[in-house]
């Protein structure tokens, strides 16, 4: 076993600080919003991919989110999905 004080030291930088709770409220909210905004949008692709199962699928439709422009690709080979809203900071992900 290592020695405690060696590890903390290893481990340390000078300009290093904990995040305020304010920033850890701010970034766990901001987290909250993308997980949901990703589930709306998952939903909709769950039912593009019911429509075309085991076909390859692509093309742009209405975000549910922002209602701009988004892009999905599913792949026929396994049901995999590319998904990105020309929207910054809307939704984008791959499964």
């Amino acid at each position: 076993m290592r020695d405690k004080a060696a590890q903390e030291q290893r481990g340390t930088c000078p300009h290093y600080c904990e995040p305020t709770d304010e920033e850890i409220a701010a970034y766990e909210k901001k987290v909250e919003a993308t997980i949901q905004r990703t589930i709306t949008v998952a939903n909709v692709v769950h039912g593009i991919k019911k429509q075309h199962k085991g076909e390859s699928w692509s093309g742009i439709i209405e975000c549910p989110i922002c209602k701009g422009k988004l892009h999905v690709g599913i792949a026929g080979c396994n049901g995999h999905a590319r998904v990105s809203c020309e929207t910054k900071d809307c939704v984008k992900y791959i499964e």
